[in-house]
């Protein structure tokens, strides 16, 4: 087995961010007040920390805690300063079993002389953030910072301000229902380093004041990564361990590098703030899946939104928000609110998105022959007898599909199945005869298409449309918009538990010609989040999105998408297919579980008959009730619509 290569915070994940996704695909996982568990996303506790400027390397092993000393390894010269960190680093962790590994190092500044580095090291639920300096022989030099905690990681960030070099830095954990921090700001001095905030000096000495301050200031307060630097949360004085809550109410921030909350009005940071600790107070809206939750999510982002929304008032201001799950699940929520300047504070959300870091885009849907398929030939040329055949010869009346099987005797060649008197245009089943007891005639031969005096055999099988008791569809009309008629036939090709499809066979009715869809051309972009079992489905300007969480629990993991089901309707003048998306699971067969339909005009390109764009906005009503969770499509004028019922989805349509 190959190693999993080392990531940094500059390398870009092959399935992609959700935040870098923002609203379009990744991130469109909808939720409205109600979110299923996430017990995927811990598997999600690897990925790297939030850093800017760092060097990182991971999935390392690490030298066991307290077995490794500060001595000079025996060989550094071939070493990069990330290992050389990791290794002079690990004996400092602490509280960790023997078979710690590392997850993290981190080169936070290299000098002639020295790396400052740290090490994140971790043993189950537990981790160690160690933050020190290293020589280029793999010595320490001084006494290296060490904090962990369980259920949590940290996080850090460098910046520079008056030509020198400070790290941020966040810790927090929780254990048996309580969530604990501390953080820090240390100023990167020539041969050492020091707190400038919350206190000023060196809090490794424990018999320092410094160190009393920092305690004492940490002892119920709580801190969160922001934006520019930290928010800052206060003990809210309930008993949480006996149900009341929430633990932690937000107090201020402190800025210590520029942000985008430099540009914001004063109360907007406070207030957003307000409403996501609201918000996300219960078990289904937080990554601790505990009611009374807070401080659950760090914010990353936090922007004003120029467009309007549907419902805006003037004296509304949008706002996109993205945060981030900070005990490191992975789990990410995109929320665009509306702040009302005159009452200063938020007034409602108009979406709210969830995600996660781990989402994963499959190879595009094609509606291929498979979802979309030709009608099948019966490999015969027209049969010797119609050779003879004139119009005097062809029935006028059309033929019961289900009376067939009851009939006596099968003593004609022709039987007229559809007919559009408008146009002269008619559709003849031609079939080989009954057998010498006058029963149900053998497979049809093919069909004949009329237009006039002109028809012409081809040779279709139309051996579904006995099985239905339905005669094949005709429709006339110009579809191509040159001015002349064509004819379509729609023709029942595929039948069975869960399967309906039909294809779609067009004729240039000035000289019969015909000729086959190309299904193809409808292309779904499908994106599976196991984080939060929602897949998202994307025709390029329309999604919608499908919660599988009760699939996967009942019938294991989601394994694909495909289609069983499509039929053909003439419309206003304009073909269009339809198809229904089934969900596969590992216990659950395909063509089962429809949750999704997408329907797309029929449309004629360089003399090529294919699917134009797709579109989600007829729906099942039973969608709905089985995990459809919403469709999101972009208006003529360019204005967002969201539906999340039949009843949304057909006003707004």
């Amino acid at each position: 087995m190959k190693p999993n290569p080392p990531r940094t915070p500059f390398s870009t994940p092959l399935s992609g961010s959700a935040r870098e996704r923002k609203l379009r695909l990744v991130s469109i996982f909808q939720w409205k007040k109600k979110r299923p568990p996430l017990p995927l996303l811990c598997l999600c506790l690897c990925a790297g920390l939030l850093c800017g400027g760092l060097a990182a390397c991971q999935s390392q092993p690490a030298p066991k805690a307290g077995s490794a000393s500060s001595e000079a390894s025996s060989d550094t010269s071939s070493q990069s300063p990330e290992r050389l960190i990791l290794e002079a680093l690990a004996p400092y962790a602490q509280g960790l079993e023997e078979d710690s590994k590392t997850t993290i190092s981190y080169l936070l500044q290299e000098d002639e002389d020295r790396y400052f580095g740290a090490g994140r090291y971790s043993s189950g639920e537990r981790y160690s953030l160690v933050i020190g300096l290293v020589n280029p022989d793999g010595t320490v030099a001084g006494s290296p910072f060490e904090t962990g905690a369980y259920g949590g990681r940290p996080y850090l960030q460098t910046f520079w301000k008056d030509g020198q070099k400070y790290l941020l830095y966040t810790a927090t954990g929780m254990q048996t229902g309580l969530s604990w921090g501390e953080a820090g700001l240390i100023r990167m001095d020539a041969d050492d380093f020091t707190w400038v905030w919350p206190v000023e000096g060196d809090i490794r000495d424990k018999a320092s004041s410094a160190y009393e301050e920092y305690q004492n200031y940490w002892t119920g307060r709580l801190p969160l990564m922001a934006p520019g630097g930290v928010e800052v949360f206060v003990d809210s004085g309930y008993d949480v361990l006996r149900g009341e809550g929430p633990q932690w109410v937000p107090d201020h921030n402190e800025q210590f590098f520029p942000s985008d909350y430099d540009t914001l009005p004063i109360p907007v940071p406070y207030q957003v703030r307000v409403w996501l600790e609201d918000y996300t107070a219960q078990a289904e809206g937080n990554p601790w899946e505990m009611d009374n939750a807070s401080a659950a999510w760090q914010i990353t982002s936090l922007k004003a939104d120029d467009q309007v929304y549907p419902g805006q008032s003037d004296t509304e201001q949008a706002y996109t928000l993205e945060a981030q799950a900070e005990n490191g699940s992975g789990e990410t929520l995109t929320a665009i609110l509306l702040f009302d300047q005159e009452e200063g504070k938020v007034t409602r959300d108009v979406e709210v998105i969830w995600g996660s870091d781990n989402t994963q885009e499959a190879a595009p849907l094609t509606l291929d022959d498979a979802f979309a398929p030709h009608a099948p030939l019966t490999h015969q040329e027209a049969p010797a007898m119609l050779e003879n055949l004139t119009l005097d010869d062809f029935p006028t009346q059309p033929v019961d599909l289900l009376d067939w099987a009851n009939w006596e005797g099968w003593e004609n060649l022709v039987y007229l199945l559809r007919e559009d008197k408008a146009t002269d245009t008619a559709l003849y089943g031609v079939v080989e005869g009954a057998d010498p007891d006058g029963k149900v005639p053998s497979a049809p031969m093919g069909l004949i298409l009329r237009h006039g005096s002109n028809w012409r055999f081809h040779p279709l099988d139309w051996s579904g449309s006995q099985w239905e008791g339905v005669a094949p569809e005709l429709f006339v009309g110009d579809f191509n918009g040159d001015g002349r008629l064509e004819a379509a036939l729609s023709i029942l090709v595929g039948h069975g538990t869960g399967v309906s499809t039909y294809s779609l066979t067009l004729f240039d009715l000035n000289t019969l010609e015909r000729s086959d869809l190309d299904g193809s051309t409808l292309s779904l972009t499908v994106v599976y989040d196991p984080g939060t079992c929602r897949a998202l489905l994307d025709t390029g300007k329309q999604q919608a999105v499908v919660n599988l969480r009760d699939y996967t629990i009942q019938y294991g993991a989601f394994t694909g998408t495909g289609s069983g089901i499509c039929s053909y309707t003439l419309e206003d003048g304009v073909l269009w297919g339809s198809y229904s998306l089934y969900f596969a699971f590992e216990d659950l067969p395909p063509t089962l579980a429809y949750l999704v339909d997408v329907r797309a005009p029929v449309v004629c390109v360089d003399g090529q008959w294919q699917l134009g764009e797709g579109n989600f906005l007829r729906q099942n009503c039973y969608n709905w009730e089985n995990g459809l969770e919403s469709i999101q499509w972009t208006g003529e004028a360019a204005d967002t619509h969201i539906a999340r019922s039949q009843e949304e989805l057909l006003a707004a349509s």
